[in-house]
Order: structure tokens, then sequence, then C-alpha cells
């Protein structure tokens, strides 16, 4: 297996190979490394996913719309991650959503990501805002966040 993964702040491009997973990038080369996966990493992963989307949607239920927002991009994280490290065996060490759902290479993960930018982005800010920054999440804008997460959940649980 490949143990670590470059990242580009320019422009990044991923391919699978017969050692593992494979981050290309251009300039400015951050090297992060890969966490190998086994099943009692998989089950964590997937266990705790599911575990922050229904704090996400208690949170939500209770009016705490940042919470909810920061517990929904917690979920996806973690599911991109355990698709990625199921698909692999192994997992890049990167909050980035974006790289993320690349490497899933599922064209129906793409597509919600295409379809949803502006609520990945959302999702991706929240991730240092909803902590330590005076930001408020609207009812919809975190409803949004949550439905997403529950799309990508079912992608990931109905894939071979």
């Amino acid at each position: 297996m490949h143990n670590s993964i470059f990242i580009s702040f320019l422009f990044t491009f991923s391919s699978k190979t017969s050692k593992g997973l494979k981050i290309f990038a251009g300039d400015a080369r951050t090297k992060l490394n890969s966490i190998k996966t086994d099943s009692i990493i998989m089950d964590f992963l997937k266990k705790n996913a599911v575990k922050f989307l229904e704090k996400a949607e208690e949170s939500y239920n209770r009016s705490e719309y940042n919470f909810a927002v920061f517990f929904a991009e917690q979920s996806l994280q973690l599911l991109l991650k355990y698709l990625i490290g199921k698909k692999y065996g192994e997992f890049p060490k990167t909050h980035n959503l974006r790289i993320l759902f690349e490497l899933t290479e599922s064209d129906d993960l793409m597509n919600l990501y295409r379809h949803n930018l502006d609520t990945v982005r959302e999702l991706e800010l929240s991730y240092v805002a909803s902590r330590y920054m005076d930001v408020e999440y609207s009812k919809e804008a975190a409803l949004k966040c949550i439905k997403l997460v529950r799309k990508v959940k079912e992608v990931i649980e109905s894939a071979p």
C-alpha cells in the first residue's frame, strides 16, 4: 500500500494503482500520511458516521443549527473516508470534502457533489466556523446539510 498522499493547494487529481491509493498534485505539495484500514477501523468509521448523523438530526430538532451543521459535516467526512477505505484499504488524512468526494470515484457521489456544491462548501466552512467563529446557521441551511448527508449515506449503503 502507498503510505503517503500528496495534496496540492492548486490542483489535484487521483488514481488507483495496484499498490493502493495515490493522489497526484501540482505545485505547493503537502505530504499527508494515509491511514491503513482494517475491519475494526472500518466498523469505527461507519458507526461514528451514523452517530454523527443522529446527533445532527437531534441538534436540528432542538433548533441548535450550528451543531446540526457541524455534526453533519463530521458524518459526511467519515462516510466518504469509509467508502474510500473500503475500496482501497486506506484513506487520506484530510478534511477536504472535494478531495474525499473525488477519491470515491463514484459517479453518483460526484453528481451529488456537483449538484450540491453550495451545501458542500457550507459544510466545509462549518468544520472551523461552527467551533471558532460567531456564525449562525439557519434552519434551512442545517436541513440542506442533513439531507445531503442522508443522500450520501444512501448511495454508499447501496454500493456493491
